[in-house]
């Protein structure tokens, strides 16, 4: 099977928040699309070097990385971007790769914004229980009354997809409230 690829499209948070100030004029504020490609074994975000350089994304920090078959190195953090896949959208911080290189969606973009890699039909798509906006997994997060909620399987079988979710309709979850 081939590679998924996706189109992505990235946007300057920076500038994104200087024009909704009326700093920045809307022309102003930069943009891209890109094909990126889809990668469950990614974990990041990674955009080429000219890319990020098109955006002007200010460099945060560095990380060190071992691409597929190679050796350890720094690679800089810039960020953050903001990343839209479809009608979903977030903001990510990415790693820079040599100008050229693919631009890839890792599991952390994947994740968050609830999208599931279709090899059979060789595209991104929403997960189906969550086919409108991400549906967010908690496990072990508080709540609003300061109590724990934890996620359990239902009794007598295995979780299913969609068992033991938070989100969605209240009945989709089955959550136990701990105090924390």
């Amino acid at each position: 099977m081939g590679k998924i690829v996706a189109d992505v499209d990235l946007e300057n948070v920076g500038d994104r928040a200087l024009a909704q100030a009326r700093h920045l004029p809307e022309a102003n504020v930069r943009r891209t699309r890109v094909k990126a490609v889809a990668d469950t074994g990614a974990v990041m975000l990674a955009l080429p070097e000219d890319i990020v350089e098109r955006l002007g994304v200010p460099v945060v920090g560095s990380i060190a990385c071992v691409p597929a078959g190679g050796r350890r190195r720094e690679r800089p953090v810039p960020g953050p971007v903001t990343v839209r896949v479809g009608d979903r959208s977030m903001p990510a911080n990415c790693v820079v790769v040599p100008a050229g290189a693919h631009a890839v969606i890792g599991r952390v973009i994947l994740a968050q914004l609830d999208l599931v890699a279709d090899r059979v039909n060789q595209k991104l798509g929403p997960q189906p229980e969550s086919p409108d906006r991400p549906l967010v997994r908690l496990r072990g997060a508080p709540c609003a009354d300061g109590t724990l909620g934890v996620l359990r399987e239902p009794p007598a079988s295995r979780s299913r997809p969609g068992d033991g979710m938070v989100g969605g309709d209240p009945g989709s979850a089955r959550v136990r409230q701990e105090a924390a």
